[in-house]
C-alpha cells in the first residue's frame, strides 16, 4: 500500500518515484480487469468504468474482467454491410471461450458504451447470450453484438445524438454476468442472476439514496423498486415487509433471469422478496453499500451515480459495481433567492428533477392512454413545449410507451397526482420519473410532480386543440423556472 505525504514533504525525486509506482499500480489493475481490442474510443460507460476500478476496489467493490471492443474494431463490419469476417468472427470467438475458462458455465453479458453514456440514455440495447459451453459457434453471442450495435441507429438515438450535439459511434462491452444459479420454484430448470440488483447515487447535502429490486438492476434503472436513504437504519427486511411497499413488492417487482443451456430472458410474474433466497441480506440495513458508495465518491472526489449488484461467492457476499457516472450539477438556477408563484401561475411543484429556466408557446395535456399515439406528431408540430399528464393513466407497474421521438421538444414533463377519475391521488411506489425510462436527463427535459389535477379554466382561452380530439393543446406564452435544489418550480403565464 503506498502512503501518500503532503507535496511539501516530497523532494522533487521522491514525488516522481512515488507518481511512477501509482502509475504502475494503476496500469496493473488495468492489465488485469480490462482488455481492449481495436483502435478508437471505448465510449463513455466503459471509460468512466475503466478509469474508476481502482478507486472501485478501494471502496470494497467487487469488478469482474471485461473486454471492450472499440469502435474502430467494427469499421469493417459497418463498410459489409454489417457482416464480420472470419478474422473478426474468430476474435469474437477468442473471448467467449477465455470467458467460459476464467468464468465456466457463466452467461455473457453485451452491453453498448457510446459517446457520452456513461449514466444510460434508455436509447441504447443491451444484450445477454449464453457461455461458450452452450453456445460453442459463438452464433447467439454475434446475435446478440449486433443487435446492440443496431440499436445505434434507431430514430430514437439518432434524434437525441443530433439534438445534443453527441457523435455517432458504439464500442460494445462483453463482460460475465454478475450473478450466480439457483434453483426456483418458479421455474422447472436453474435461473442466473443476482440476490439483488439497483442504481445507487451519493449525494453532498443530503443522505445517500438506492432503488433495489430482485435480480438484476435493469428494473431499479427503470423506477420499479424500493428506494432506501442513508438515513433508513432499520433492516431490510422492515421497509420490504411495510404495508406502504408490500403490494409493489408481491405485484410489480419482477426479475429477468438468465436461464439455462436453451438461454433465453424471462418474466418470472409476481414473486416477493420472501420467496427467494436472503442470504441473510435482509436481516441487515444497507450500509454494505453505502459505505462502499462514500468512500468510492471520496477516492475520486466527486458524487457518484452506480448501478450494483449483490451475489454470494461461498460464504462471502459480493457486490459488484456495473455502471458507474459522474453526478453533475444539473443547472445554473438552483442559487436562485426565490422561486415564487403569482396571479398567473399556471403549474407549480415541490418534486422536481433538474433546474433549468425557458420560455416556450405551447403546453400538450394528455389525459388519455390512447392520446399518447399523438405525441410524435404533436411534438413534431409544436416544436418546444411543455407537455402535462394525468398520472392515473401511469399505472405503478408500468412505463409509458414514450420514446424519444415522441419528446424530443419537450422542456417540461409533469405528471399531474390527482386522479379526478378516481377522486384520489396517484400513489408511486417508487421514483415516479421512473416511468419514462430515464430519458429525461440526459435529454436534458425537467421533471416535475404535481399535488393537484388539471384545471382547464387556467388556459380554456388558449386552447386549440385540433378537432377538439387527442392531447388537448394550448397556445400560451409561458416561463417556467425550475430548482432541483429547491425543490421548486413555477410556470407561469406571459400572455
Amino acid at each position: 500500500m503506498i502512503t501518500v505525504r503532503k507535496p511539501e514533504q516530497l523532494s522533487k525525486e521522491q514525488f516522481a518515484n512515488l507518481l511512477t509506482a501509482r502509475k504502475l499500480q494503476i496500469s496493473a489493475i488495468d492489465e488485469r480487469y480490462w482488455r481492449i481490442i481495436g483502435q478508437g474510443s471505448i465510449g463513455s460507460k466503459a471509460e468512466q468504468l475503466r478509469r474508476k476500478t481502482w478507486a472501485a476496489l478501494q471502496a470494497g467493490f467487487t469488478m469482474d474482467p471485461r473486454v471492450v471492443l472499440a469502435m474502430d474494431f467494427f469499421d469493417g463490419f459497418r463498410r459489409r454491410d454489417n457482416i464480420f469476417d472470419e478474422k473478426e468472427i474468430e476474435t469474437i470467438l477468442r473471448i467467449a471461450r477465455e470467458f467460459s475458462l476464467s468464468h465456466p458455465n457463466v452467461p455473457l453479458v453485451i452491453r453498448s458504451s457510446a459517446y457520452d453514456d456513461a449514466e444510460g440514455t434508455g436509447i441504447y440495447s443491451s444484450g445477454f447470450c449464453p457461455s461458450n459451453e452452450n453456445d460453442p459457434t459463438g452464433k447467439k453471442l454475434i446475435e446478440a453484438i449486433k443487435n446492440v450495435l443496431s440499436s445505434e441507429f434507431s430514430e430514437s438515438a439518432v434524434l437525441l445524438r443530433k439534438k445534443l450535439g453527441i457523435p455517432d459511434g458504439m464500442a460494445v462491452i462483453i463482460e460475465p454476468a454478475f450473478g450466480r444459479w439457483v434453483n426456483h420454484k418458479d421455474y422447472s430448470q436453474q435461473t442466473y442472476g443476482p440476490i439483488l440488483g439497483g442504481l445507487a447515487r451519493s449525494a453532498k447535502e443530503q443522505p445517500a439514496y438506492a432503488f433495489l429490486c430482485k435480480g438484476l438492476p435493469k428494473e431499479a434503472v427503470n423506477g420499479i423498486g424500493i428506494r432506501i436513504t442513508e438515513s433508513d437504519q432499520m433492516p431490510l427486511d422492515y421497509y420490504i415487509l411495510n404495508e406502504e411497499n408490500r403490494r409493489m413488492v408481491e405485484t410489480f417487482l419482477r426479475n429477468d433471469f438468465i436461464l439455462g443451456a436453451n438461454f433465453h430472458l424471462a418474466r418470472s410474474g409476481a414473486m416477493t422478496f420472501g420467496g427467494f433466497e436472503s442470504q441473510g441480506l435482509y436481516e441487515q440495513n444497507m450500509s454494505w453499500l453505502f459505505e462502499k458508495l462514500a468512500k468510492f465518491s471520496g477516492l475520486l472526489g466527486i458524487q457518484q451515480y452506480i448501478e450494483w449488484a449483490v451475489r454470494k461467492v461461498g460464504n462471502v457476499i459480493e457486490v459488484g459495481l456495473l455502471q458507474t457516472a459522474d453526478c453533475v450539477e444539473t443547472g445554473k438556477f438552483d442559487e436562485l433567492s426565490e422561486i415564487a408563484e403569482n396571479e398567473k401561475t399556471v403549474v407549480s411543484s415541490n418534486y422536481v428533477k433538474r433546474s433549468d429556466r425557458f420560455t416556450c408557446g405551447h403546453i400538450i395535456y394528455v389525459d388519455r392512454r390512447k392520446d399518447l399515439e399523438k405525441l410524435r406528431e404533436y411534438n413534431e408540430k409544436y416544436g418546444p413545449h411543455i407537455l402535462l399528464i394525468n398520472g392515473h393513466i401511469v399505472p405503478t407497474s408500468e412505463k409509458l410507451n414514450l420514446d424519444y421521438t415522441m419528446i424530443s421538444n419537450t422542456l417540461l414533463l409533469g405528471e399531474y397526482m390527482y386522479a379526478p377519475q378516481t377522486g384520489s391521488g396517484v400513489n408511486h411506489n417508487s421514483a415516479p420519473e421512473g416511468h419514462f425510462k430515464g430519458l429525461m436527463g440526459k435529454a436534458g427535459i425537467v421533471f416535475c410532480c404535481i399535488e393537484d389535477s388539471f384545471d382547464p379554466g387556467l388556459l380554456r382561452q388558449f386552447e386549440i386543440t385540433p378537432n377538439g380530439e387527442g392531447p388537448r393543446v394550448f397556445k400560451v406564452n409561458v416561463e417556467c423556472i425550475a430548482s432541483e435544489k429547491q425543490q421548486k418550480l413555477v410556470v407561469n403565464n406571459l400572455d
